[in-house]
């Protein structure tokens, strides 16, 4: 679970991010949900008991652990670098839970002093759990309307379901050391290996998943207008701001939108009447509309200005409460956010005056 969230946790601004930071960070996420998945077999394996020695083989337990690393990041290329669908989440978990299946066999080749023998009917229930569960985990991870939180906890049901359905059915035959592909590893080996991989994902990605929230929040803080008066005038007919629906990418304009919701790496945009999934991210968006009435109150919110019917602070934060109807009553103003939203409204009220004025 701690490698479901941070995994996660990394990809979730990933579409935001300039290339070489966005494919660092793909890699980071592969290397921590496969070393969740490869730690949680092994885990699983140590905790098993048969009346004979077994041990296990260096360089294919090594081998198991790229597959395991290779299959999520074959499944966050298709859900994360890309535009995300329904499809690709279909496409992605199949391919995510057929690589935990495939760890799990390749790692079971490398026992050493035990063979397992499989029968029929369980690869059959391991086929079925590998091509359900794996979706499940990746439609909870990577849809949008998902929280990250259970996203992590049914992504860990999802790899342990893989594994122990594996196992049903399957039992083990003692067998003759022979020379293995690679070095020998003892239970008491690979139990302090796989503890020390375990906290290393899991100290090493949960802070750097932290300092990537960190960043976000500086750059979003330091994105303020040097000259507010000098902002030049909102020409919004000339803006349009891409929604999918029906399998087809759409274009709304901009003078439409309300509000725009982050909504993990894509956004919601609110209009009068309905909402829409916009495939851009809320710093994409912000970065395209940059001077215009469209501007970031709080570290997940947009709102066009020209919509806000009246503005209520709160200490030290605020909300602004907007023309209706609408989608959407009322959005957030952060703390960074409030001073400089309180500047934005009085500057458009006073260019609103200029224009009736003239």
């Amino acid at each position: 679970m701690m490698a479901g969230y941070s995994g996660i946790t990394l990809s979730r601004q990933m579409a935001s991010m300039p290339f070489w930071q966005r494919q660092i960070t793909l890699s980071m996420s592969a290397i921590a949900l496969g070393g969740g998945v490869w730690s949680m077999h092994f885990i699983a394996m140590l905790a098993m008991e048969l009346p004979f020695d077994f041990f296990y083989d260096s360089l294919i337990t090594l081998i198991s652990s790229f597959v395991a690393i290779l299959a999520n990041a074959v499944a966050l290329l298709l859900t994360v670098d890309r535009p995300n669908s329904q499809h690709r989440r279909l496409i992605a978990g199949v391919v995510f839970g057929l690589g935990v299946a495939a760890m799990h066999y390749i790692g079971m080749a490398g026992l050493q002093g035990a063979v397992p023998m499989y029968s029929t009917f369980g690869l059959l229930v391991s086929a079925f759990s590998a091509i359900t569960l794996g979706p499940l985990a990746i439609e909870w991870a990577f849809n949008p309307k998902r929280g990250f939180r259970i996203a992590a906890l049914v992504f860990a049901i999802a790899v342990s379901g893989v594994h122990y359905s594996a196992m049903f059915g399957t039992h083990f035959d003692p067998h003759d050391l022979t020379d293995g592909v690679g070095p020998t590893i003892s239970n008491q080996a690979m139990t302090f290996g796989v503890t020390v991989c375990s906290f290393i994902i899991a100290a090493a990605f949960l802070l750097t998943g932290s300092w990537f929230e960190t960043l976000e929040r500086r750059r979003n803080a330091s994105q303020e207008p040097a000259n507010l008066s000098s902002a030049p005038a909102a020409h919004t007919e000339d803006i349009r701001l891409p929604f999918e629906r029906g399998g087809k990418t759409h274009l709304l304009p901009l003078d439409e939108i309300y509000a725009v919701q982050a909504e993990g790496h894509y956004s919601k945009l609110f209009g009068e009447n309905e909402s829409f999934f916009c495939p851009l991210s809320v710093s994409e968006i912000e970065n395209r509309t940059q001077g215009h009435s469209l501007q970031r109150v709080h570290r997940s919110f947009l709102v066009n200005f020209a919509y806000v019917e009246s503005f209520e602070r709160k200490k030290n934060i605020g909300t602004c409460y907007l023309q209706q109807p609408c989608t959407i009553a009322e959005v957030p103003v952060g703390r960074t956010r409030l001073a400089d939203t309180i500047d934005r409204l009085a500057l458009h009220e006073r260019r609103q005056v200029v224009a009736r004025a003239k």
